[in-house]
């Protein structure tokens, strides 16, 4: 879990996922990260997370028009996962 681990140890396993970026980047990312708190401590997505990163991705031209949380997102593995 992110919450529990530090930046070297968060980089080592996501650098799969990155291979053809340097371990070096992938430490100062996570530091970035964990420093602005840009990682959820809560795996469920609420409302109010998803209209923040919606209205993100609209900005940045990421996505073309808003949608509805309902169609895009089931909380249902990530309230497994956590216990709740």
């Amino acid at each position: 879990m992110i919450s529990f681990g530090g930046a070297a140890e968060i980089a080592a396993v996501i650098a799969p996922a990155f291979a053809d970026i340097e371990r070096r980047i992938h430490v100062a990312a996570v530091e970035r990260y964990l420093r602005q708190s840009t990682w959820a401590r809560d795996p469920v997505l609420t409302r109010s997370g998803f209209d923040t990163l919606q209205t993100i991705l609209l900005a940045g031209g990421f996505i073309k028009r808003a949608h509805r949380f309902e169609d895009l997102v089931d909380v249902e593995i990530a309230r497994q996962a956590a216990g709740y």
